[in-house]
């Protein structure tokens, strides 16, 4: 089993943040960088702040660690869980920050 699936059991006593992304952030400083981009960023959404430097300087810091990941050469390391999950996180960024400050949902 991998870190990810147990992400998709069923609910019970089971925690995802607590089991698996929780590990993830402390183990790793990609996810953690991605981790704070989005925090930063909810921070920003909730005080409808339109710009907000600490999300720029955490997703700067991620994808500058996601490209040495990238560039590593043992390749399972680009492939990682850890890796799968920073990009995930970044992707959720640029995803919920177009909606909030750029995207049309009328």
């Amino acid at each position: 089993m991998t870190n990810l699936e147990p992400a998709l059991a069923p609910l019970g006593r089971y925690s995802a943040m607590k089991d698996v992304w929780l590990p993830m952030i402390i183990s790793d400083p990609l996810v953690l960088y991605g981790a704070m981009a989005s925090s930063a960023g909810q921070l920003a959404a909730q005080r409808r702040q339109s710009a907000c430097p600490l999300v720029l300087k955490y997703s700067q810091m991620s994808i500058s660690r996601l490209n040495e990941r990238l560039r590593d050469q043992d390749p399972s390391r680009a492939i990682s869980n850890t890796t799968m999950a920073a990009v995930l996180g970044l992707l959720t960024q640029a995803v919920s920050c177009y909606f909030i400050y750029d995207g049309d949902t009328s």
